[in-house]
């Protein structure tokens, strides 16, 4: 055997084992970057998402009140509707009886 060759190999061996440990450490070092990068995107998201429940609740309640007032609004309607319907009735009776007709 030649321990010369064989040095040589090892040696070549050895080259490319450091090589390869020197890409392993910058790809380590660029998926790093990377998750950090992820790491704020979703630390952004999180927040723009509590942001936006946040709207939506305050939303949901001012909704929760205008429903609630529309519902009130549409009783006094109809109150009004009743009290205007029943003096429709007394004017139209009245009328009737100054014209001599017979009431509805």
């Amino acid at each position: 055997m030649d321990v010369e060759r064989t040095l040589e190999f090892l040696l070549e061996q050895q080259a490319k084992f450091w090589t390869g440990l020197d890409e392993l450490r910058t790809g380590l070092g660029e998926l790093r970057r990377a998750v950090d990068e992820l790491r704020r995107g979703q630390d952004q998201l999180q927040s723009t998402v509590a942001q936006v429940l946040s709207i939506l609740v305050t939303l949901a309640e001012a909704q929760r009140r205008t429903d609630e007032r529309l519902e009130r609004l549409a009783e006094a309607q109809q109150h009004t509707e009743d009290r205007l319907n029943a003096l429709i009735a007394i004017v139209n009776g009245l009328v009737r009886r100054q014209l001599g007709e017979k009431p509805e």
